[in-house]
């Protein structure tokens, strides 16, 4: 019944797209007779209809015996390999740690057994099989002759922590009776000499100028002024010079003045 209801339905909503009123009303007929519901199954078991559309009952279906099981042969129980017991390793020994381990954000005195005022390293031998280069004839070597601790950190390409080393240490002295080159390094970047840092420094440097060196980094107050610091000002220099340039120029005079902007000094970025 709700079946020829909703096609009567959409019938009587369809009658405006067929040609007349008359074929719209016989295709809804034609589909009432299409989809005619059929009729259920009687209780007493399934039925066919005969010649005279009696119905009558199916035949029963024979019942099927069941076959015994066939019985599967168990395998024999396979008894299973003696493992010996594993020999049990003797306990790592624990580790004590020292006051080398202090944390690089906890700023503690020389005396509370951190890192030593003097960090000087055994000299550095030159490169096996390198002749020495003259000095003068690299770059590295022509600042370490002028004293240009700056030139020579640009100069030895290094990178990383150990950069950052030299980049916050000036120069000290330089004896070259027996090779040691002194640096300064301020208390405030103490953790930088660890983890052998100052170690590759100097093997970088007796590479780059093809000579034995030994390194001492003392620290205390910075009397000049060390490769950041002045990196540090010439950055500064060009940000301060980029402003005035942008201020001066009647392009942005124009744009400020015409929609009341204000230069944020912070966003520039000099080339």
């Amino acid at each position: 019944l709700q079946l020829a209801y909703q096609i009567a339905i959409h019938g009587r909503d369809e009658l405006a797209l067929a040609p007349d009123d008359y074929a719209g009303f016989t295709m809804t007929l034609l589909r009432l007779h299409a989809f005619r519901p059929e009729q259920p199954a009687p209780l007493d078991g399934p039925t066919t209809a005969g010649a005279s559309g009696q119905t009558r009952p199916l035949p029963a279906s024979p019942p099927v015996s069941a076959s015994p099981p066939v019985p599967v042969p168990t395998p024999a129980p396979t008894p299973a390999p003696t493992i010996p017991p594993a020999t049990q390793a003797p306990p790592a020994a624990k580790t004590t740690a020292t006051s080398g381990d202090v944390p690089p954000w906890e700023a503690l005195p020389p005396e509370a057994g951190g890192i030593p005022l003097s960090h000087e390293m055994p000299a550095a031998p030159a490169p096996s099989g390198a002749k020495p280069a003259p000095a003068g004839e690299t770059e590295a070597a022509t600042a370490f002759a002028a004293g240009d601790w700056r030139e020579l950190v640009r100069a030895l390409g290094i990178s990383g922590m150990v950069r950052e080393l030299a980049q916050h240490c000036e120069w000290a002295a330089y004896d070259p009776a027996d090779g040691a080159l002194s640096l300064r390094l301020s208390g405030t970047h103490r953790h930088l000499l660890e983890t052998g840092r100052a170690e590759r420094l100097q093997e970088r440097i007796a590479a780059a100028l093809g000579q034995p060196l030994r390194l001492r980094i003392d620290l205390g107050a910075i009397e000049g002024e060390t490769p950041a610091q002045r990196d540090e000002a010439e950055r500064r220099a060009r940000h301060a010079t980029a402003v005035a340039a942008l201020e001066s120029d009647p392009v942005v005079l124009g744009l400020i003045e015409r929609f009341d902007a204000t230069l944020v000094e912070e966003s520039v970025r000099p080339r």
